[in-house]
Order: C-alpha cells, then structure tokens, then sequence
C-alpha cells in the first residue's frame, strides 16, 4: 500500500513542477532547491501516511481482542 501512494505523490509533485518550468526558466541551483523542498514535503507526507496506516490497524487489532461472554442457558 505504501508504493501506490508514494508514486501518485510523486506524480503530483512532478507535474507541480513541470507546470513551473513552463512558466519560466530556472538557474540549475534554483531548479535543485525547489526539488530539495518539494522531496522534503513528499517525505513528510509519507511519513504522516505511514503513521495513520498503523494507527488504523491498531485499532482494527483492538476490536478482535477477545471479550467476555456469559451464557446463561442452553
């Protein structure tokens, strides 16, 4: 599940910045920094993505734990 979403960020990010380059041209160091952010951005998004995965299963483990049952008659 973590690659599928990984890669549609990416996308996003890659036609943010392909939109960018059409609208003017950047120095080589401009280009890099940008990228530099945008990655940064893309990591931390992941990051957050992974942390909810796992809070959700969490408590997807939490509702089978087993419980009490008293039965009473046949």
């Amino acid at each position: 599940m973590r690659i599928p979403i990984c890669m549609i960020l990416y996308m996003i990010v890659l036609s943010a910045v392909t939109v960018k380059a059409a609208d003017e041209p950047l120095s080589q160091e401009d280009t890099l920094k940008e990228l530099a952010g945008d990655l940064a951005k893309l990591e931390l998004l992941v990051q957050e993505t992974n942390y909810n995965i796992q809070e959700f299963q969490k408590t997807q483990i939490s509702s089978l734990e087993p419980r009490n049952l008293t039965i009473t008659s046949q």
